[in-house]
């Protein structure tokens, strides 16, 4: 063999040798990648089920008072059912635990009922505002394929209800303190998306003609969550 043909086959030799090795590291490296890609699915969808971060709310329902809003002069005045609309932000601490802010309004209608004769009188349409803070407690869905976390919230904040002019003899605005007790169900519909259908109840506590009033709110609806 001469000298060329001797260096000719060494660098084919060593060229096959570069492909193998190349090839080698490339079918190696692979699996790795797919690997880290994989871990990285399962630590977003386990800090998905886990709750920590911000998430944003909305909700619609029905606001269903279960009280007078006053009993006296007669006639006493009456928040009529109506729809309720509602955003909420909610900081999850933790996979338990969560700190909510919400905020909800409904155009109601107030009328009066005479306890005498029966007379009914109506006083126009009013602007129903709530504000509350809340704790709420879950139990996470672990990633189970249902997606399911019940939920309860407890907390406070107030009530406003603007009247119009014509309730102005019955009731009159303010701004009460209120107790809210929530609870509800969560259901994942992907990553990061939530359906929740929730029972609200709100006690407002008024100023009457006879001391303080407990008037009690409910409200039932369906929400969506987004993180």
């Amino acid at each position: 063999m001469t000298d060329s043909m001797w260096r000719g086959s060494r660098a084919r030799g060593m060229a096959l040798a570069g492909l193998v090795l190349a090839g080698t590291a490339f079918f190696g490296a692979a699996p790795e990648a797919r690997a880290q890609v994989s871990m990285s699915a399962t630590e977003t969808e386990e800090a998905d089920v886990a709750g920590q971060g911000i998430e944003l709310g909305t909700f619609v329902g029905l606001l269903m008072p279960l009280t007078n809003l006053a009993n006296s002069p007669d006639p006493g005045a009456v928040l009529s059912p109506d729809v309720i609309f509602a955003g909420q932000v909610m900081y999850w601490v933790g996979s338990h635990v969560g700190i909510e802010i919400n905020g909800s309004y409904a155009p109601a209608e107030l009328t009066g009922v005479a306890r005498t004769d029966g007379v009914v009188t109506d006083f126009g349409g009013v602007d129903y505002m709530a504000a509350s803070a809340a704790l709420t407690f879950r139990i996470p869905d672990s990633g189970t394929a249902s997606g399911i976390e019940p939920y309860i919230s407890i907390g406070g904040g107030a009530r406003q209800i603007d009247f119009s002019p014509a309730a102005a003899d019955v009731v009159e605005a303010a701004l009460d303190p209120s107790a809210v007790l929530a609870g509800g169900m969560r259901v994942r519909v992907r990553t990061g998306v939530w359906l929740r259908t929730e029972v609200r109840g709100m006690m407002a506590f008024r100023d009457g003609p006879d001391g303080i009033d407990r008037q009690t709110d409910i409200a039932v609806g369906f929400g969506l969550g987004i993180r």
